[in-house]
């Protein structure tokens, strides 16, 4: 006597079922995850993002939308180098000596020759100094 089993395929098919949506998933998941990496965010909160179907891929638009960590300490220590300068003019300043008739003083403190038209310290134009002169 043979027994036969008839399966219709419900077994195990739960987990089966989830099968495709894994798969579909996991390109974007690690590509929100490389993108959040750059951006400086949350590497595995991204990942599971990507995971989710079209609220997964708004996000993800607006993340790759954010500026890269690195430009932004780019721009952060260009900030920190130009607040050292004082670009103020300064007022009331008269030469003391003939010599200083021939220099002209940058707002970095740096004298400067006559014919030096920027400061080699910070690259200020004397012209721009002149201009700004009150008269």
């Amino acid at each position: 006597m043979d027994i036969a089993f008839a399966s219709n395929g419900s077994a195990g098919g739960g987990f089966a079922a989830f099968i495709p949506l894994i798969l579909i998933g996991i390109i974007p998941a690690f590509l929100f995850k490389y993108i959040a990496e750059r951006k400086g965010k949350n590497q595995w909160l991204w990942f599971f993002v990507g995971f989710v179907p079209i609220w997964g891929w708004i996000a993800g638009i607006w993340l790759a939308s954010l500026p890269d960590k690195s430009i932004i300490e780019e721009v952060s220590n260009l900030v920190t180098e130009l607040q050292k300068f004082d670009f103020t003019p300064k007022e009331g300043i008269q030469p003391s000596s003939p010599a200083e008739t021939q220099s002209w003083k940058c707002n970095c403190g740096n004298i400067n020759e006559i014919s030096t038209s920027n400061c080699p310290e910070c690259g200020l134009k004397r012209d721009f100094l002149l201009k700004q002169k009150p008269s």
